[in-house]
């Protein structure tokens, strides 16, 4: 082969490969919405100042009506607000589990079963978003946990204290639902309709008294707790969220990271208010998970990381959840008023005559059947 026709060859080959387009790499595709995260995080925060708002006025209603009991002034049981309820917990817990029980309806505290049974429902569905999105406790939590942040004093507790703390609400829910759970059914019964349940609402009230110093410095230590560490009380000892908790672990709905586009940033770790690790798994089906969504709204990939059914059939960005949480509660609300499971049976004259000695009332452990 002579020396023109090897470097017409050569010439050839080059082009031929010069031709070839080249190969296209495909990169995450940056999310556009990322830039704008602080619109995602406000739809929670005014939802959540939606909720607190409505629990301040339940509340001052509430103080406006046992005033009037206990001033003797002409009222209506009707004029107390049943939403109050909602801080009865335990009396909602117990009302349940012998309408389950005996299929006796509730009638002391039915409007605080629905709440419960709505907190206990949207977590089996739609994960834990009571906490993060509903309960006042948490907003004030939530806000106390941001200041700790600009202030600088915030930190992030070591695992080997972490761990123990966190068990301490189970513990605490795990004695509240054994006890519950195993009381014999006439002591279930005698308690729910006693005097000191049927103005437990009040009794709640006058812990919230200015006199009672106990209980505001008690306030005071965790709110300097929760300065120094995010959602302290959330976190460590609120036995009603450790209650959800469990039950949202069963939801369909969770965290769910698409790992062949995630770019390992880690910055949906560092806003995890739960301190999970978001970056290393491909969903979070923890009982911490608040479904905050704190996370998704930092992530810079698109659809990435999202909180979505398996397979992301169904994926619950915050204006959509936001909008199923509210329905759901407020269609709760719509439908117990129509089934006449809201508002409390208890005649006024009674609950005025027990508001008036409500401070002198104790816990009835001496009950005929309770131990």
């Amino acid at each position: 082969m002579n020396t023109d026709n090897l470097l017409m060859d050569i010439e050839n080959s080059t082009a031929a490969v010069d031709t070839e387009p080249a190969p296209v790499i495909s990169k995450p595709e940056i999310n556009k919405e990322h830039l704008k995260k602080d619109e995602w995080l406000k739809v929670r925060f005014w939802t959540q100042t939606g909720f607190f708002v409505l629990t301040l006025y339940i509340g001052w209603e509430f103080v406006v009506f046992v005033n009037k009991m206990a001033m003797g002034a002409p009222a209506d049981i009707s004029q107390r607000p049943p939403g109050i309820e909602g801080f009865l917990p335990i009396s909602s817990m117990m009302e349940l589990w012998l309408w389950v029980k005996t299929g006796l309806a509730p009638a002391i505290h039915p409007a605080g079963v629905v709440i419960f049974a709505f907190a206990i429902g949207t977590a089996l569905l739609i994960k834990r978003g009571f906490c993060s999105w509903f309960c006042p406790v948490g907003y004030i939590s939530e806000l106390l946990s941001r200041i700790g942040v600009k202030m600088h004093v915030s930190i992030k507790p070591w695992k080997w204290i972490d761990y123990p703390l966190r068990s301490l609400k189970y513990i605490i829910m795990a004695f509240f639902v054994y006890a519950i759970l195993l009381m014999p059914l006439n002591a279930l019964y005698l308690f729910i309709t006693g005097d000191y349940n049927l103005v437990s609402d009040v009794k709640m009230l006058n812990l919230f008294s200015f006199d009672d110093r106990m209980t505001w410095s008690v306030f005071g230590i965790l709110a300097l707790l929760t300065l120094l560490i995010k959602n302290f009380w959330c976190r460590y000892l609120c036995p009603y969220g450790a209650l959800l908790g469990i039950f949202s672990m069963a939801s369909p709905v969770a965290i769910r990271r698409n790992a062949s586009t995630c770019i390992d940033c880690g910055l949906c770790d560092k806003a995890c208010p739960s301190f999970l690790p978001v970056a290393t798994k491909n969903s979070i089906k923890s009982a911490e998970c608040l479904a905050c969504q704190q996370c998704t709204a930092v992530c810079p990939v698109v659809d990435c990381l999202q909180l979505s059914t398996p397979k992301k059939r169904l994926v619950l960005k915050p204006s959509l959840y936001a909008m199923l949480f509210a329905g759901l509660f407020f269609g709760s609300v719509v439908v117990a008023k129509i089934a006449g499971y809201w508002q409390t049976t208890t005649d006024v004259e009674t609950y005025r005559e027990l508001t008036i000695k409500s401070e002198s009332l104790s816990h009835p452990r001496d009950l005929k059947g309770y131990k």
